[in-house]
Order: C-alpha cells, then sequence, then structure tokens
C-alpha cells in the first residue's frame, strides 16, 4: 500500500511539472507598476517602471525573490520627484533613471556595491545624490554634490542641475565614468588631475559650454563619442598614450579650432570629428592606418589635411563636405593618393622626391 501511494505522490509531482512552465532567467512578468526580469541566481532585475505615481517605494522583494538590479531606462522618463531604493538592490545601470526632470533627491542604499556608469542623465532637478557616510564603495562629495565610486576610483556623476562653471575632478582619480557629465550645460573649465587615465563614452556628451579640458599625460584612453556635442570646445590636445580616437569622440564640436593628435595614434574612427566647422586643417600623425566612414565629414572649413603613407583604410564620406586639399607624404602608388582620386580630391604631392630618397 505504502508503495502504491509513493507512486501515485510520484507521478502527481511529474504531472505538475508538466503543466506548470519554469520560470527560466530572462523571463519578464509585471507585478503592479513594475516590470521584473529573472536572472540567472534567482533574484530578480526592475526593468520597467509603469506607473504615474509622484512619490515611489520599490518593492524589496516579489514572491519571495529579492529585487537585486535595476535596467538601463527602467525609469525612463517618469515624472517620480522621489523614489526609495530598498536595500535588496546591489547594482543600477546606467540611464536607469534617465530624464527624471521632476526627482529632487535620491537616497542609495549601502546595498549598492556597484553602479554601470551615471543612472541620472537627464534629471534636471536633482540636487541631492545621498549615500551614508559608512557606505563600502561610493563618495558624495558634499561641495557639488559628485558621486564617486571608491571601488575602482571612478567619478560616476555630476548632477546636471550644479550651476557652476568650473569643475575639479578630485585627486586620485582613475576614470571619468560613463555619461558622468552628460548635460552639464553650464560647466566652461574642467580640470582632471594627473591620475586620470581613461575618459570613458559620453563623459562629456552635450556639455554645450565646455570650452577646456586638461588631458593628462598619463590618459590612456578616450571612449565612444566622449566629448560630442560640445559645441563650445576650442582646443584639443591628445596625449601620446592614447592610440585610437573612437567613434564619434569629437562629433558636433563646431567650435572646435584646433587639433594636436597623438604622435601614436593608429586609428581615426567613425565620425570622429563629424560636424566640427570651425577646423581648418588638420595634421594626421605618421601612424595612422585608418580613418574612419564620415570621420571629417561636414567639417565645411576644413582645407588641408596631412595623410601618411602608413594610411591603408580611408572609409567612405570621411572628406565630404569639406573643401579640402590633402597634403600626402606618401608615394603616387599609395592608398591615400588612390582615394583622393576616386574621390575627385585635390592632392598636394611634393612631397614624392623626398618619399623616394
Amino acid at each position: 500500500m505504502k508503495k502504491t501511494m509513493a507512486a501515485v505522490l510520484a507521478l502527481a509531482l511529474l504531472v505538475s511539472l508538466m503543466i506548470i512552465p519554469a520560470q527560466a532567467a530572462g523571463d519578464q512578468f509585471t507585478e503592479g507598476a513594475f516590470t521584473y526580469e529573472r536572472l540567472r541566481n534567482g533574484s530578480l532585475k526592475l526593468v520597467k517602471y509603469n506607473g504615474e505615481d509622484d512619490t515611489v517605494y520599490i518593492p524589496a522583494n516579489v514572491g519571495g525573490f529579492a529585487v537585486e538590479r535595476i535596467a538601463e531606462y527602467a525609469f525612463d522618463g517618469a515624472k517620480v520627484s522621489k523614489v526609495t531604493i530598498p536595500e535588496s538592490v546591489k547594482m543600477i545601470s546606467t540611464f536607469a533613471f534617465n530624464n527624471c526632470k521632476n526627482i529632487q533627491r535620491i537616497d542609495i542604499p549601502n546595498s549598492v556595491y556597484f553602479i554601470d556608469g551615471n543612472p541620472f542623465t537627464g534629471c534636471t532637478s536633482l540636487v541631492n545624490i545621498y549615500v551614508r557616510t559608512d557606505h563600502p564603495t561610493l563618495r558624495v562629495i558634499v561641495s557639488d554634490g559628485s558621486l564617486y565610486s571608491m571601488a575602482n576610483k571612478m567619478l560616476i556623476c555630476c548632477p546636471s542641475s550644479k550651476a557652476v562653471e568650473e569643475y575639479q575632478v578630485q585627486e586620485n582619480v582613475l576614470a571619468i565614468g560613463r555619461y558622468a557629465f552628460n548635460g552639464c550645460d553650464s560647466i566652461k573649465t574642467i580640470k582632471l588631475p594627473e591620475s586620470v587615465v581613461e575618459i570613458d563614452e559620453g563623459a562629456f556628451w552635450n556639455c554645450a559650454k565646455l570650452e577646456s579640458v586638461n588631458m593628462p599625460a598619463t590618459m590612456l584612453s578616450i571612449g565612444t563619442g566622449a566629448f560630442s556635442g560640445c559645441a563650445s570646445l576650442k582646443n584639443v590636445e591628445i596625449p601620446d598614450q592614447v592610440t585610437r580616437i573612437e567613434n564619434g569622440t569629437f562629433e558636433n564640436c563646431a567650435g572646435l579650432e584646433s587639433v594636436k593628435l597623438s604622435d601614436n595614434l593608429t586609428d581615426i574612427g567613425d565620425r570622429a570629428f563629424y560636424g566640427c566647422k570651425s577646423l581648418t586643417a588638420m595634421n594626421i600623425p605618421q601612424h595612422v592606418k585608418s580613418i574612419g566612414i564620415d570621420a571629417f565629414n561636414s567639417c565645411s572649413e576644413l582645407k588641408d589635411v596631412t595623410v601618411p603613407i602608413a594610411a591603408t583604410a580611408i572609409g567612405d564620406g570621411a572628406f565630404d563636405n569639406c573643401n579640402v586639399s590633402l597634403y600626402l607624404h606618401v608615394a603616387p602608388y599609395a592608398y591615400a593618393n588612390i582615394y583622393a582620386d576616386v574621390y575627385n580630391l585635390t592632392v598636394t604631392d611634393d612631397n614624392y622626391t623626398d618619399f623616394l630618397k
């Protein structure tokens, strides 16, 4: 009898597992005003707030599962003025509160140990990011309200609401995080300490009044779109350890008048200087091998560009909408010369004789 009963129970369990689908990682569901995604470790990621409330409390758990992450654009454009983040949350993604224009204060609990770039882009009313003084990894600088990660020595966010013209990054910082100064349209001068080695993606995106940034000799990399839309930026000197200008790094820097590129540069990315209408000349260093698609497109005042013999790839439209003459330190058969011929560009090539010597 006992064996029969055990068999029946086992069969019933098997049938129930066949009827109820497994809840797999990546599955999404909506509970109340929130949409969540299941993670591999059994916890949840908040992927979307769907409500209209002024004050929002994020649940610490749903159905017994902890809410541990807040995803990119989770609160994008929400009308909230206050959000309470529970102690269950461990990670907050870039753009998590993008364009929450009414939010004035955000409290980050001690449980949050990782923030992937600026979560508060477009939060034009945000005046107070609060973390406790005993937080293990995060610090807020009281004087300017900026948020830093002490774990990886990175500036995470300078609130765009801060009406300051000059900003001094803290000493010993290694990196300016993703979109850290996004929309800080009052800042004219940014001073970086000698410790900085990296400016990450979009770090100064649309800082419309930014005129100058000192780049220390320690700098190793400048990210995609780092200075895109900095229309008042006038002069740039790229440190010698930087070997690549990423896609869109200086796109639409309409006021950019002069650029000194790193002597060790090997690549100029797509749209790197697109729309830099005030550039008149560009001396491309001798080690540059590739110039990307639309790299100098719409640099309408660009007249003189020196192209090295190392250049073996020049993208479509690299010099479109420019009144440019290519000054070639190359032989007649070099790629740059062929490119100029195909695109009907004026060429100054009086270095052929020196090259042959």
